[in-house]
């Protein structure tokens, strides 16, 4: 079963206030002094005209050009972090599996370390051994 989507077209007045209205519902119409006063309004008036409330995901906002330059960077730059974190994990996991195989190998932290280009410290934490006392 498709769902019905619903196109809000967001703006603001000469109040500075925002206003909604829905592509094909005329009746429905939204103003507020916040963007999320207007996006909840929007749900209570396609709500009211409908008989039904939109589940989630189905009311998408289009906001005026000068808006959308932003947004469509902000969007990109999260995608860009979403995928560098991921990498980043990858990166530490395979590091601490080289450290932990060096390690059962029966080298010391400290060559671990100068191997892998990271401080003896970090590798102990990897590895999970304590620090040997000299004696």
């Amino acid at each position: 079963m498709t769902r019905k989507t619903y196109v809000a077209v967001i703006g603001k007045d000469e109040r500075d206030h925002w206003l909604g209205r829905v592509e094909g519902l005329p009746e429905v119409d939204a103003r507020g002094r916040s963007l999320a006063s207007v996006h909840q309004h929007i749900l209570k008036a396609i709500t009211k005209a409908t008989g039904v409330r939109p589940p989630p995901g189905t009311v998408t906002h289009r906001y005026p050009n000068p808006y959308w330059q932003h947004i469509i960077a902000a969007n990109r730059a999260r995608r860009k972090l979403s995928e560098a974190r991921r990498m980043t994990d990858e990166a530490l996991a395979t590091i601490g599996a080289a450290a932990r195989g060096l390690s059962a190998l029966g080298l010391s932290v400290r060559d671990i370390a100068e191997l892998l280009e990271v401080s003896h410290q970090r590798i102990q934490q990897i590895v999970g051994t304590a620090p040997r006392r000299r004696t």
